[in-house]
């Protein structure tokens, strides 16, 4: 009775196998964009928190996709709207560590430079923002 309860499973799995995707990589694309798009649905209800927990989800499904890096950078930008200025300072000096090449970079370092200065962190809110003056003349 054994074998047969085996070899039905066996079964089983061969005919699930066979039905399963075959593509994988555009099944992952299609899952992460729709982890995004939940997270910014999210941020567009103002519902910050939940969207920093989806953001981060999807970098963690799906580190190695584009949206990972925008998911990123709206993590400090979820951070920054709740106010949360030293969480935001952090996520932007990750994202700058992270993805120095990114053409979002300028944007980060102003966000960066932004919550600084709420914290009173004046010189570093300063260095933070020469880094975008920086930046635009190539140094």
């Amino acid at each position: 009775m054994h074998k047969f309860s085996y070899i039905v499973l066996f079964i089983a799995v061969l005919a699930l196998c066979s039905v399963a995707p075959r593509n994988a990589e555009a099944r992952d694309v299609n899952s992460c964009q729709s982890q995004f798009d939940f997270a910014e649905r999210l941020f567009c209800e103002k519902d910050y928190e939940r969207a920093i927990t989806e953001y981060k989800r999807c970098i963690f499904l799906f580190p190695h996709n584009a949206l990972s890096e925008k998911a990123e950078l709206m993590v400090g930008h979820s951070y920054f709207k709740e106010e949360k200025w030293s969480e935001a300072v952090l996520s932007f000096g990750e994202f700058i560590e992270k993805y120095p090449e990114s053409p979002d970079i300028a944007e980060a370092y102003y966000f960066k430079g932004a919550g600084e200065r709420r914290l009173k962190r004046y010189e570093d809110a300063l260095s933070s923002l020469e880094k975008i003056q920086d930046l635009d003349s190539g140094e």
